[in-house]
């Protein structure tokens, strides 16, 4: 029986002891898998090299040493001024764009001479940190202020000393403030002032546009202090006080 077949885009015909290879059939392609859009990378924690700074100077204040003295402390009422309690919903999340979208900021002029300060109510671990955030006038970033008991990140122009662990050696919650005073940097704690950095030259100058903060790292627990007149809330914080759906239960 002859068989005829094409090989080489010729027809022959195929003797009883040929065989005929079947037609191979092409595996169909593969679908196409894109790959997942990974976030940014955190901005770093330790500081960056050095570019213009003054020594750190020591507290004014000696910090207390008792733990019990640390306790939890908000801030006075003021018969004037208007004070909200908000969480600190962290604006490094995908809902937030990676703290790129405005509703999870706060319009604030940190350096202004009538400002009081960043207020914060959360707990201070030894690993875990409390972070916060810069924006200059164009809303990009300049800078993050962070810390844990270890001990104090600036980041962005500065290199901080690392500091004496925090007072009182227990992790617990706390009532800590961030302030600018003149061309200085302070952390008080509990009231009293644990960490003050002079910004000079060009990070005086790139923290002196501070014109929005956030928060990161601390979590729905924290609660911060909105001063009416001086601050004014994205709708992260706003809405159904849930953070979006981060601190939704």
């Amino acid at each position: 029986v002859n068989v005829r077949y094409m090989a080489e885009g010729h027809w022959r015909s195929a003797g009883k002891d040929e065989v005929v290879p079947a037609p191979v059939t092409p595996a169909p392609p593969k679908p196409e898998v894109k790959p997942k859009t990974p976030a940014p990378p955190k901005p770093q924690t330790e500081p960056q090299p050095d570019i213009q700074t003054s020594p750190q100077t020591e507290p004014q204040t000696k910090p207390q040493t008792d733990p019990e003295a640390l306790t939890t402390e908000p801030p006075s009422d003021d018969p004037v001024t208007k004070i909200t309690p908000r969480k600190t919903c962290d604006c490094w999340t995908a809902e937030c764009g990676w703290c790129s979208d405005e509703k999870c900021r706060v319009s604030h002029d940190l350096t202004d001479t009538s400002s009081q300060g960043i207020s914060v109510i959360s707990p201070i671990k030894w690993v875990n940190l409390n972070t916060v955030f810069f924006f200059d006038s164009n809303g990009d970033m300049i800078g993050s202020f962070r810390f844990n008991r270890k001990g104090i990140f600036l980041t962005g122009c500065v290199k901080c000393r690392t500091p004496r662990p925090l007072p009182g050696g227990e992790e617990g919650v706390f009532y800590w403030s961030v302030v600018f005073e003149g061309s200085e940097l302070v952390l008080y704690i509990s009231g009293e002032e644990h960490w003050r950095q002079e910004l000079v030259g060009e990070c005086a100058e790139r923290y002196s546009d501070i014109q929005e903060f956030a928060f990161g790292d601390i979590g729905c627990d924290g609660v911060w202090y909105e001063v009416e007149g001086q601050m004014v809330s994205g709708s992260h914080f706003t809405d159904n006080d849930t953070c979006g759906s981060e601190c939704a239960e």
